[in-house]
C-alpha cells in the first residue's frame, strides 16, 4: 500500500468515526434526553476506542514502513552485487587482451594471461559467496541459479588449474569455451538481481 492510499484510508476512518460520534451524541442528547454523567461515560468510552484505534494504526503504519525498508535494503544490496557482477563480467571479457601474440613460446604458468585468469577466478569465488549470502537474505529460493553458475565456475577452474597445459596456446581454446559458458551464467545472475532493483 502506498502513502496516498494509506492517507485516504486513515482519513476515511477518522471521518467515519467523527460522523458516527456526532450522530450518537445527537441521538442521546436530543432524542433520548440523556445528559450529564451518562454523556461523560460515553465520551470516556469513545476516548478508549480512539486510543485503541490509534494503537492499531501505529502498528499498521510501522508494519508497512518495515516492509518498504526491507525492500529498499534488498534493492540496495542487489544493486551493489549487480555492479560487482558487471565488473567481473568485464574482467572475464578482457582476458583475451592478456593472451600473448606468441602463445606457442609463452609458458602458461609464467604468463600475464595466467595471472589474470586466476585473478578473475578469485573474484568470481568471492562474488559467489556474496550471492549466496544475498540469496539467504532475500529468502528467495533461487539456489539453482547460483549452484548452476558455481558448477560452471568449477569446470572453468578445473581447466585453468590443470597440469596438462604447458603453453598458452594449449589452454586457450578450452579456457575460452568455459569462460563463455560462465559469462552466460553471469548474465542470468544479473537478470535475477535486476528483479530486486526494479521493485
Amino acid at each position: 500500500m502506498n502513502k496516498k492510499e494509506l492517507t485516504e484510508k486513515v482519513t476515511g476512518w477518522i471521518l467515519a468515526i467523527t460522523v458516527y460520534t456526532v450522530g450518537v451524541f445527537y441521538l442521546l442528547n436530543k432524542v433520548l434526553g440523556i445528559t450529564g454523567d451518562d454523556l461523560d461515560a460515553l465520551v470516556s468510552l469513545l476516548g478508549v476506542g480512539a486510543t485503541l484505534f490509534g494503537g492499531y494504526m501505529a502498528i499498521y503504519l510501522f508494519t508497512d514502513w518495515r516492509e518498504q525498508t526491507n525492500k529498499q535494503m534488498l534493492a540496495n544490496e542487489a544493486k551493489e552485487l549487480w555492479k560487482s557482477t558487471k565488473e567481473l563480467e568485464k574482467q572475464f571479457l578482457s582476458i583475451d587482451d592478456y593472451y600473448s601474440t606468441t602463445p606457442e613460446y609463452i609458458k602458461y604458468n609464467n604468463s600475464k594471461y595466467y595471472k589474470h585468469v586466476h585473478e578473475c577466478d578469485k573474484k568470481a569465488s568471492d562474488l559467489h559467496i556474496e550471492l549466496f549470502y544475498f540469496s539467504e537474505l532475500s529468502k528467495k529460493n533461487n539456489y539453482e541459479l547460483f549452484l548452476d553458475s558455481f558448477e560452471v565456475l568449477k569446470a572453468y577452474r578445473e581447466i585453468i588449474n590443470s597440469d596438462k597445459y604447458e603453453y598458452e596456446k594449449d589452454i586457450y581454446e578450452a579456457e575460452k569455451d568455459e569462460r563463455e559458458k560462465y559469462i552466460q551464467q553471469i548474465e542470468k545472475i544479473k537478470e535475477h538481481l535486476l528483479s530486486f532493483i526494479h521493485v
